[in-house]
């Protein structure tokens, strides 16, 4: 039994709990409450900063600058810098600032922290129409939105931190503006970064073979939301924040009083070619970097790209600006999806989660640019990330002059090099559509032989597939495929005797007649395992108006069949009449084990990604193999 001696001597202890308890509530809320920390620079100016830069036609540019603060007085340092339409700060919440002050953010200050920390300014700009920039915005990637990079590095190049050297960096949107940076003709612009940038917007992301992919729309109506100043509701910001200065955001609610953005998801919904205007002087070729190829040739500002090849269509592009371009050139192709977040393998699992996955892909970056920059104080000899393979190959240095291509085969998990495109060593072998659902090294020789497809329009790749990732960033999934394909037209090859590897751009070639005048056709790629376990690999898409192959494109490389989705080459299906589908596939790099066997599905439909065609109504396909019109694959292989 306690005595009251007892009970007197244990408050002494509770209120030494409660007053501890206390204090961390204290300092929790203190750590919500207050603002991260904030220092002076040796240049006399805060760690962070914000302010408006004035356009030459007038049009202010929100633009804040993120300083080291630990590096010698007097000295001068080299410049990351990014334009974006996503905006680039939010004002934070409690639960934001709470992350912040006790060191909790973790990836989301990737790469920014480590460009920091390596002895880098980084500079973030709303583009003009966004954020907290005034201006309007016609188009994405408009031809104004281009003409600010200029100015931009005039004004970094200006600054009293700067040694006069910039690069431009970005990931997704903002790598494509990254890479018209080097459009501008400024000498101060040493390198870009562009990381899973869109080379071709409408040919690789928004209508693929011609054919509406369905994410656009929502993208596009959020980015007018976020334009408008109307943000959904989120934990840790709310809305966009003004810049130093702007008491009761005055000039923040103007400038976005004032933005008027272009509904890009409706604007594709009405074409059918490519050249067709979109909005006044622009048409959906003129959405690319591609376009700007000239004026970045003759800067010959060194690249750094960085894609997935289940990324949507950005693979291709990649390549396509490899070739394409005389810049010197680090092109890394890895398993990722969208940002480089997650890792896939549809044969491999790896322990790499989205921090490691930042952290290499920032490392990297940072190793490109110490060469060409002079970082001061930075991370010289950083780990690039090799010791983790699905976080990225070994080595990351700009060659002095020429190019070279870094990537990932799938099933091998092994990263490999080229300086060339295709890669030496490869044959292609053909394979053709045979009775009873069989894919043959024999070409076939009957007179007439068809297999008949009643279409099903629901068939679907799932919501986690290449293209969605593109619009978010989330992982990819393909799960085993043998219960979709029961519903599609599939061919199947006899078990492979070797390993073989497949590095490049297969092409099938549909010999079809269609009850219809037009058709959506989806050729996919995939591994069929002993056990019947079928996994995806890549896929291509044509709509059928867009089938006549083109002759090579004298304004940029083309990787397989070239079809200019242009008015002048549509061409409708006659109905019962036999016509001819070259679609080339997205580019990949696969080993197919001894002992599994190749299949050629075939589909007239994505549901849960792509516009339907025809609109509505039933549709028969014959799918031809005989003698005169034999559908068939043709891949780059390599035995082993």
């Amino acid at each position: 039994m306690k005595t009251k001696e007892g009970k007197k001597a244990s408050h002494p202890l509770l209120r030494a709990v409660l007053a501890i308890l206390g204090l961390g509530v204290f300092f929790i809320v203190a750590a919500g409450l207050l603002p991260p920390r904030n220092l002076k620079t040796p240049w006399g100016v805060r760690e962070r900063t914000s302010r408006y830069v004035a356009m030459p036609d007038g049009t202010r540019l929100a633009v804040r600058v993120i300083l080291p603060a630990r590096v010698e007085a007097g000295s001068r340092i080299p410049a990351v810098a990014e334009m974006t339409r996503y905006t680039t700060w939010y004002r934070r919440k409690f639960l934001y600032n709470l992350m912040i002050n006790l060191g909790l953010e973790g990836v989301s200050k990737e790469p920014v922290r480590r460009f920091v920390d390596a002895g880098y300014a980084f500079v973030a700009v709303d583009s003009r129409g966004s954020g907290a920039s005034f201006g309007t915005r016609p188009m994405e990637c408009s031809r104004e939105e281009a003409a600010d990079w200029g100015p931009i590095v005039d004004w970094i190049e200006g600054q009293p931190w700067s040694n006069g050297k910039v690069a431009s960096y970005g990931v997704s949107y903002s790598a494509n503006t990254a890479e018209l940076a080097a459009a501008s003709g400024r000498t101060g612009l040493a390198a870009v970064l562009s990381l899973y940038a869109d080379f071709d917007v409408p040919g690789e992301n928004a209508m693929p073979g011609g054919i509406a992919n369905g994410s656009v729309a929502a993208w596009s109506t959020g980015n007018i939301a976020e334009d408008k100043g109307i943000v959904a509701d989120n934990p840790v910001v709310a809305g966009v924040a003004p810049v130093d200065g702007d008491r009761g955001s005055r000039l923040l609610k103007a400038a976005q009083a004032g933005h008027r953005t272009a509904d890009l998801g409706a604007a594709l919904s009405r074409i059918t070619y490519f050249d067709e205007e979109i909005a006044p002087g622009y048409d959906a070729d003129s959405l690319s970097p591609y376009g700007h190829r000239e004026a970045i040739g003759k800067a010959g500002t060194p690249f750094y790209v960085r894609v997935g090849w289940m990324d949507s269509g950005t693979a291709n592009g990649a390549i396509e600006r490899f070739l394409g371009y005389p810049n010197p050139q680090v092109l890394v192709i890895g398993p990722w999806s969208h940002a480089g977040w997650h890792f896939y393998d549809p044969f491999l699992a790896s322990g790499a989660g989205t921090p490691e996955l930042d952290r290499a892909q920032s490392e990297e970056m940072i190793a490109f640019l110490d060469a060409l920059l002079e970082a001061g104080g930075g991370a010289k000899g950083a780990s690039t990330g090799a010791s983790a393979p699905a976080a990225g190959p070994a080595g990351a240095a700009a060659p002095a002059s020429g190019k070279v291509i870094r990537y990932y085969t799938f099933g091998e998990g092994v990263w490999k090099t080229t300086a060339t495109w295709p890669v030496p060593g490869f044959t292609t072998r053909t394979l053709y559509a045979a009775a009873d659902g069989r894919l043959s090294g024999e070409a076939p020789s009957a007179a007439r032989a068809a297999d008949r497809y009643e279409v099903d329009f629901g068939a679907t790749t799932g919501t986690t597939n290449r293209w969605h990732t593109n619009y978010g960033g989330g992982r990819i999934g393909y799960p085993d495929r043998a219960a979709a394909d029961r519903g599609l037209v599939v061919y199947t090859s006899e078990p492979l005797a070797r390993d073989t590897e497949i590095t490049g751009l297969p092409v099938a070639t549909l010999e079809i007649a269609s009850s219809a005048t037009d058709g959506a056709f989806f050729v996919y790629l995939e591994d069929v395992a002993p056990d019947g376990k079928v996994s995806y690999i890549t896929e291509g898409e044509l709509r059928a108006l867009h089938r006549k192959v083109s002759p090579p494109s004298p304004e940029r490389a083309t990787l397989g069949p070239r079809h200019s989705m242009a008015a002048a080459d549509g061409e409708a299906l006659e109905p019962g009449k036999p016509a001819e589908l070259r679609i080339g596939m997205w580019a990949t790099s696969v080993l197919v084990r001894a002992g599994h066997r190749i299949r050629l599905a075939i589909a007239c439909a994505d549901a849960d990604t792509f516009a339907r065609i025809p609109a509505e109504g039933g549709v028969t396909v014959d799918i031809l193999r005989d003698a005169l019109h034999a559908t068939r694959l043709e891949l780059p292989v390599l035995e082993r």
